[in-house]
């Protein structure tokens, strides 16, 4: 889940950061965010597009992480992509971090990244011989194997020396992550791709936007049920959401929510196409488990075409109220709400 971070006043004095293109600063920032305790995350390209520039069709997401490779170690572990940022416990104030979910880097170009702040990619691919000494049992290097300045203590460089002369352990014979712990971060991935997804759309349309999913909510609990059925095709149910004016509180003062669209029986009828246009709607809807019944309110004419151009304007939520309290008949009528 993302996380708040801090920003360090040096990271504007920064050189090296100052040399970036202004989308890179941003991008580097915007990993702070989904990082976990230990500074490492998830790194495929389309995952960090969709968390951090999920409304910026052009940005390049490569040719972002190689302008900041000299801060971020990228690295590959059982075909999955991953990243370590550098000196990342040294800017942030942790009061209970959490053990990495995540694998390490590689021994190999751990060592030369944090001396070098170079990455060599060619090695990335190749398998890596590793002791299971060196690892803590999440996998990766503690804390305390780091000195403030980000590189290896000397005890750390005797434990890398009985490494390099153990040629019996290799990532094939390590303890593999088990069906469940992958499945619980293919979740967690999924998760935050629906968030965006949803978000961006809510942005377009005026509808809430997500901010969290609590671990054991209802919201939870229903988006696990959705994880495993095929039928959930989040985009595809967006757009059949953009083409009903009903979903979308056109004619009516209810609209969808995220959490009345992922329940099992509102979901399948909207791609069942029950909220068409060409569907007759009643004046008020209940939502499954989920909402209440609305009562049909009486707007002045006018009304909804005004909000739908003020929409397309940009405005939303209160924003909208302000402008239409300054005509007459509108005023009159939020009067007497």
């Amino acid at each position: 889940m993302p996380r708040k971070r801090m920003i360090s006043p040096e990271f504007w004095r920064d050189e090296e950061i100052g040399a970036w293109s202004i989308e890179a600063r941003l991008f580097y920032i915007g990993l702070w965010s989904f990082a976990d305790d230990e500074g490492r995350l998830r790194a495929h390209p389309k995952l960090l597009k969709s968390q951090i520039f999920p409304y910026d069709e052009k940005i390049n997401i490569e040719k972002l992480k190689a302008e900041v490779s000299k801060k971020v170690l990228w690295y590959k572990y059982a075909g999955q992509e991953y990243g370590y940022i550098k000196n990342f416990l040294k800017h942030q104030q942790i009061n209970r971090p959490s053990k990495s979910q995540f694998p390490a880097p590689p021994k190999d170009i751990f060592e030369v990244f944090l001396e070098n702040g170079t990455q060599n990619e060619g090695s990335q691919n190749i398998r890596r011989t590793l002791s299971e000494d060196s690892l803590n049992t999440h996998g990766g290097l503690t804390e305390d194997s780091l000195n403030t300045q980000g590189t290896l203590t000397p005890n750390t460089r005797i434990q890398n020396t009985r490494i390099q002369n153990t040629e019996n352990y290799t990532l094939s014979s390590a303890e593999p992550t088990s069906a469940h712990q992958k499945n619980k971060d293919n979740f967690k991935e999924w998760c935050q791709t629906i968030i965006s997804q949803w978000n961006e759309f809510a942005l377009k349309t005026g509808l809430p936007a997500v901010k969290a999913i609590t671990s054991g909510s209802k919201r939870e609990r229903l988006l696990r049920a959705r994880f495993n059925e095929k039928e959930f095709n989040f985009p595809k149910i967006l757009e059949k959401v953009a083409r009903s004016d009903f979903l979308l509180g056109v004619k009516t003062d209810w609209k969808v929510s995220f959490d009345w669209l992922i329940c099992p029986s509102n979901y399948i009828k909207v791609l069942e196409g029950n909220y068409d246009n060409n569907i007759p709607q009643k004046d008020s809807v209940k939502a499954s488990r989920v909402g209440e019944n609305k009562v049909k309110t009486e707007y002045p004419p006018g009304y909804w075409e005004k909000v739908q151009e003020l929409r397309q304007k940009g405005l939303q939520g209160e924003a909208i109220r302000e402008e239409l309290m300054k005509i007459p008949e509108f005023y009159s009528f939020f009067r007497k709400q």
